[in-house]
């Protein structure tokens, strides 16, 4: 129910956004000499309606530097956690934005320096306020003509986006749909909650969808599976990453190529839409499967570029193990990207 609205929502706000030119919206909206500033990016990461993580386009030389940037003048609702639901359309709003800008190049500008804005994840780049261009207009802009935000402080009286967020509201677009604001919540079933082995009973090794959310290490991942919103930690079947794990004192050890090994999973895969194939539980109770992106098999991409090893436990409840032996012959000699 949520993705039809997502789907017949998108074209009224591109219409919406046609009718007025880059030009005028970002003149008016006081932010001309601000995109002539703005530096290129890469939207990595999307935790919210209104908050996109960027990185630096340019990983030849190891990870690029990131910013997690809460978009000014604009409120998405918020998504849950383990003790407190979802706020009404929070999953609908990220879903949008998500689908909207990840992997795509932007350009943005940071209106708030870190510094005075704490809070940013654990590990993770202190959050920053500012705005994102994404095809020549701020996000605000689309997101707010979809109904996927509510304005808030100055921009309510905003002259562009103001009058945006009153068409928006009459059409009872996104937030302002209030009649089906309670279906809108998700029923969540976290990590621990519900029997991992009998989940790869029900799905019998067929791929299903889902959404990476988290890439602690290389060839272990949380994912989100659709559309019944269960939560797994997923270890990727025959094939073993460098670990990485962090100490009593919040720093972050990593074994040598583990930090290579995570960016490079985590620029394909996380956030987006993929296939997960559920092959069998580890000991611990970790779910064992391979994960198929729009480009392919991302264990046999790992081992190619010789950022894994394959391992011998696991990888005779594949599917491929002659594969996965193929691709790390490939793989050995090699020097990681």
């Amino acid at each position: 129910h949520q993705h039809r609205q997502h789907t017949s929502l998108e074209p009224l706000s591109q219409r919406r956004l046609r009718t007025l030119s880059t030009k005028s919206m970002v003149e008016a909206n006081g932010t001309s000499t601000a995109a002539a500033r703005a530096l290129p990016a890469i939207v990595k990461a999307v935790p919210s309606g209104d908050t996109v993580l960027v990185m630096g386009a340019d990983s030849s030389r190891g990870p690029p530097p990131e910013k997690l940037i809460s978009l000014t003048g604009i409120t998405a609702p918020r998504l849950a956690n383990r003790s407190t639901d979802d706020s009404p359309w929070a999953w609908a709003s990220r879903d949008f934005l998500r689908r909207l800008v990840i992997g795509k190049p932007v350009t943005f500008v940071i209106e708030a320096p870190a510094s005075t804005v704490p809070g940013g994840p654990t590990g993770g780049p202190p959050r920053e306020f500012g705005t994102v261009y994404f095809e020549g207009l701020p996000l605000q802009q689309h997101i707010v003509a979809a109904g996927w935000a509510r304005l808030k402080g100055v921009a309510l009286q905003d002259e562009v986006l103001a009058p945006i967020e009153a068409a928006s509201k009459e059409e009872g677009r996104g937030v302002w749909n209030e009649a089906s604001a309670a279906s809108s919540v998700r029923s969540i079933k976290w990590a621990g909650s519900f029997d991992a082995a009998g989940l790869v009973a029900a799905f019998g090794r067929q791929p299903q969808e889902a959404i990476i959310e988290h890439v602690p290490s290389g060839s272990f991942l949380r994912a989100l599976l659709l559309p019944g919103f269960e939560q797994v930690t997923l270890s990727l079947c025959g094939t073993q990453c460098p670990p990485l794990k962090r100490g009593e004192d919040g720093v972050e050890e990593a074994a040598p190529f583990a930090r290579e090994a995570r960016f490079f999973v985590e620029s394909r895969l996380l956030h987006r839409s993929v296939q997960i194939a559920l092959q069998g539980v580890d000991k611990n109770g970790t779910l064992l499967g391979t994960v198929l992106h729009e480009q392919g098999n991302i264990s046999l991409e790992l081992l190619r570029v010789g950022l894994a090893r394959v391992a011998d436990w696991s990888s005779q409840l594949s599917d491929n193990p002659k594969e996965l032996r193929e691709a790390e012959r490939q793989g050995e000699g090699g020097r990681p990207p």
